[in-house]
């Protein structure tokens, strides 16, 4: 399945200047200048705080080079337009990406899908509509969906999903999960890089998991990242 590509209208300079971003907050983080007793601080700016640096740095650990998935696979960094209330670009690779899934290039029957979110677009309810849809579309090809999520099961469009998907799932968790995520089993992986809410563009990247297991640490796996982004589920839950 070929995820290698970018959205419509990107302006690359901002997508380098987002990951430059990340990378001084990651290095802060990494040289202890970003300290994880002061995450309740970066909470009350509404700022990528130091658990989520933490995870990143755990996913990191598990291959050869630091920043193994930022320095070998650039070219499917995404840029998507967030708080957009019309138009085809809010949450395109997120989007995207589900769609593809839908058009039957991958078979996700059997397929455990993993979906974490903060608060589910809970102020742009026309992507979280067509997300959901694309959810339901997957269950229906015989796809296993769980959705974890602060949004609230009593919310807009949540309330209306369908029973294998909402029994499956955890809806208004206390705490907010660190990476944010779609895993389809232990083959395909679109995460979050830290945002910020009031941010008009987001960093995603695609991993095709089958096609990176030389750059893995001795001893490691696809299995291992697959178990560590789980964890980090329960650590919230």
């Amino acid at each position: 399945m070929n995820m290698s590509y970018r959205t419509l209208g990107e302006d690359l300079d901002t997508v380098r200047s987002l990951f430059e971003a990340f990378g001084e907050n990651y290095e802060a983080f990494k040289t202890g200048k970003m300290r994880m007793e002061d995450e309740a601080k970066y909470k009350v700016l509404s700022s990528p705080g130091p658990s989520q640096y933490n995870a990143h740095a755990r996913v990191f650990d598990l291959f050869k080079e630091d920043k193994y998935l930022v320095n070998k696979v650039a070219d499917d960094w995404l840029c998507t337009y967030d708080f957009i209330d019309e138009g085809e670009l809010t949450a395109s690779p997120t989007l995207g990406f589900l769609e593809r899934l839908c058009s039957g290039d991958y078979d996700v029957k059997g397929k455990d899908i993993v979906m974490t979110a903060g608060y589910f677009w809970k102020h742009n309810l026309k992507t979280r509509e067509k997300v959901l849809s694309r959810l339901e579309q997957l269950q229906k090809k015989g796809a296993n969906m769980r959705i974890y999520a602060q949004a609230k099961e009593d919310e807009p469009h949540i309330r209306d999903i369908s029973e294998p998907i909402k029994s499956g799932s955890c809806f208004g968790i206390p705490n907010r999960i660190s990476l944010h995520y779609i895993r389809v089993g232990d083959d395909l992986l679109l995460q979050e890089f830290p945002h910020t809410e009031s941010t008009l563009f987001r960093l995603v990247l695609f991993l095709d998991l089958n096609k990176i297991g030389p750059e893995f640490k001795e001893g490691k796996t696809k299995k291992d990242l697959v178990s560590l982004l789980d964890n980090l589920i329960q650590e919230a839950v």
